[in-house]
């Protein structure tokens, strides 16, 4: 266990995190949300939609990736996980 000075965000690379009233005004939970689902869409859209390649690519099962977008419709967020044929010609 790492016993010298405390890490800083700067040392990884990142920027220091600003409270949220600070920031945009969302919570924690609300801002990983927001991430995740951005996170999850972006790899949905690169793998044409195809949830095999797309819970590979994040190193979950497809069956977390189904839950994860079933929670999310419940929330009112959809994602399109397949894009139609006819968008294709």
């Amino acid at each position: 266990m790492w016993r010298g000075e405390p890490i800083e965000p700067a040392d990884l690379g990142l920027r220091a995190a600003t409270r949220a009233s600070e920031s945009d005004g969302l919570s924690l939970d609300e801002r990983m949300l927001h991430t995740e689902v951005d996170i999850v869409a972006q790899a949905l859209r690169h793998h044409s939609g195809r949830r095999d390649a797309t819970a590979r690519a994040l190193g979950i099962s497809v069956r977390t990736l189904r839950h994860k977008l079933q929670r999310w419709r419940d929330m009112g967020i959809h994602l399109v996980a397949r894009v139609p044929e006819e968008a294709l010609t």
